[in-house]
């Protein structure tokens, strides 16, 4: 049940991935994760950023598609670090609180299981 969860979030990372890079021309898809951040004109000033954090999505979702347990729980866990750096430095909006807090969840979930 829980490689369900995980594969999806592959499947989703890497769909939120192309629609950042314009592949799939979804502008809501993309600028919904991106608002992750609080400082969205500033990242959209900065293409770079974006593409990297596109190539990270899709990285990410093929290492959750893979499903290698240790993997897995190492992407969950450094997500969750990365996120929560973000959060202390005041750059991630509430919907980038959320995202953090489900990636300690399955990362902590991982690990106990």
């Amino acid at each position: 049940m829980l490689d369900i969860v995980v594969r999806t979030d592959g499947v989703y990372d890497i769909f939120c991935g192309l629609c950042i890079l314009d592949i799939i021309r979804l502008k809501v898809i993309s600028d919904m994760r991106l608002a992750n951040f609080y400082d969205f004109d500033t990242i959209n000033y900065h293409n770079q950023f974006i593409r990297f954090y596109a190539y990270l999505l899709i990285v990410n979702g093929i290492v959750k598609i893979h499903y290698d347990y240790y993997l897995v729980t190492s992407i969950y866990g450094i997500e969750s670090v990365l996120f929560f750096n973000e959060v202390l430095n005041y750059s991630l909006s509430n919907r980038g609180i959320i995202n953090s807090i489900f990636s300690m969840f399955l990362c902590t979930y991982l690990i106990l299981n």
